[in-house]
């Protein structure tokens, strides 16, 4: 009998779920993880979606290899400090998992949609984004929108200099 790749992931999955957002790193919120795990999977999806002549456990292989480096998140909405953390988490947490299913998924001819691939990887593989308030994400934003549609800094992800004091030498 041979079982599919689907099931030994939603398998592997469901006995590790307690795990799988449980242990965060201390300065990493479910909130943040969920973020992190949904940008890391658009830029995967980016770097491995696109037509290549190399075979696709190497090229993913590669690109997990880097995916985290902090350039990745320079667009993202959130820290990119905290969102390199939070790919850090994902693959230290789920590497053996994600790797067979990536080779599965972008070796396919008829490939599942971006959707279906962050539900997979963000929710049933890693559960980062399991029971997860989307308003809290949303605060979490180095720019938000509030609900009277004013646009909000989050001081403790933007670092602004202070103004030097200029002395009478000087002048």
């Amino acid at each position: 009998m041979k079982i599919s790749n689907y099931w030994i992931v939603a398998l592997t999955c469901v006995l590790d779920f307690i795990l799988c957002t449980k242990d965060l790193p201390d300065n990493l919120s479910k909130e943040l993880y969920c973020a992190g795990c949904e940008f890391t999977v658009k830029a995967l999806d980016k770097l491995l979606k696109g037509s290549s002549n190399e075979a696709y456990d190497i090229r993913v292989l590669e690109t997990l290899t880097t995916i985290c480096d902090k350039e990745t998140f320079i667009e993202s909405d959130y820290s990119p400090v905290s969102m390199q953390l939070a790919c850090n988490t994902l693959l230290e947490k789920n590497e053996a998992i994600l790797e067979p299913y990536l080779v599965s998924h972008y070796s396919r001819i008829e490939r599942n949609s971006y959707s279906e691939l962050l539900q997979q990887i963000c929710h049933s593989i890693s559960a980062a984004c399991t029971n997860v308030s989307r308003k809290k994400m949303e605060k979490l934003k180095i720019f938000h929108v509030s609900e009277d549609g004013n646009i909000n800094i989050n001081e403790d992800e933007w670092k602004t200099p202070k103004p030097m004091k200029e002395s009478r030498n000087e002048l």
